[in-house]
């Protein structure tokens, strides 16, 4: 009898936190995308594109249009939290493998808040492969 006075307060207060303290975040979806599929998309207008790389790799090159946020400068984490995280973003570094630039950034975005995220396969290097239109020159500072 007197366990039981203890077991329904207990059941009860772990009711309680599991109706009111667990709550389900939506997962954010990555979506890993070829060159191609990735053009395809750029094209509707309906994606950011966000380039990883150094100053220098971006002014050699890179997607129109693009806002460029140094992964290894002093402001990444500061720019990413800047980003409207309504939009879906296309990331890209120069070579888009596991473990690099771009995959590190996909992880810095779904931390911020960013919903739906497409990371191009093989970076820049296999948007240039596959004779997709690139830029050259320093970012604009009024982007």
């Amino acid at each position: 009898m007197k366990y039981r006075r203890l077991i329904l307060p207990f059941f009860a207060s772990i009711a309680v936190v599991v109706v009111t303290g667990c709550r389900t975040i939506a997962p954010v979806e990555v979506v890993d995308l070829e060159p191609a599929d990735a053009a395809a998309l750029v094209a509707t207008g309906e994606v950011a594109v966000l380039d990883v790389r150094t100053p220098g790799e971006y002014e050699t090159a890179h997607i129109d249009g693009a806002v460029h946020i140094n992964i290894r400068g002093k402001g990444f984490e500061e720019g990413v939290a800047k980003l409207d995280q309504s939009k879906p973003y296309l990331i890209h570094c120069a070579a888009g493998t596991p473990g690099g630039r771009s995959r590190t950034a996909v992880k810095a975005l779904q931390a911020a808040g960013v919903k739906k995220i497409y990371h191009l396969n093989g970076g820049l290097n296999a948007w240039i492969k596959g004779n997709h239109p690139v830029k050259k020159g320093a970012p604009n500072p009024f982007d």
